[in-house]
């Protein structure tokens, strides 16, 4: 008993372990915060700045991401299925294996945006931005999964 307690004493000291808290309410969530697992299922961030963010593996189904800026943040194995992503900024965003069905991608920016093997059976929206995206086995919005190397567009 002894020795567990010391170890875990010198971890805390050292700063390997660490207690992660997912946020409440969409107002705890800041720009550059990692938020990794947690469930903000409904939250409302519209028209925040959320660079760099990492949502790596959250729930944030039914969320609303209107007018976010959030270039560079982590959505990799999120579910954001039914989030309206009206007019919002995520360039160089990492979508990978994440699901976006059913999402509102009006007027979005995902220029540069790794969305391989991401699931976006039904999303829709005009001027939507892919250009130079990564849609590498990306399941489309009308159910076809792309092609291997598929660039900007679902070939």
């Amino acid at each position: 008993m002894k020795i567990y307690i010391i170890t875990f004493a010198v971890l805390l000291l050292t700063g390997c372990a660490s207690i992660k808290t997912c946020p409440t309410y969409p107002q705890d969530i800041s720009k550059g915060g990692d938020y990794t697992g947690c469930n903000m299922k409904n939250f409302d961030l519209s028209n925040r700045d959320l660079t760099s963010t990492n949502f790596s593996q959250s729930i944030l189904d039914n969320a609303n991401f209107s007018g976010v800026i959030a270039p560079f943040s982590n959505f990799n194995n999120a579910s954001l299925r039914n989030v309206n992503f009206l007019k919002s900024n995520v360039q160089q965003s990492d979508f990978s294996n994440s699901s976006l069905t059913n999402s509102n991608l009006t007027s979005a920016d995902f220029r540069g945006a790794n969305l391989t093997n991401a699931d976006l059976y039904k999303a829709g929206g005009k001027g939507v931005l892919f250009f130079g995206a990564n849609l590498n086995h990306t399941k489309w919005v009308n159910g076809k999964t792309c092609d291997n190397n598929s660039l900007s567009v679902c070939r």
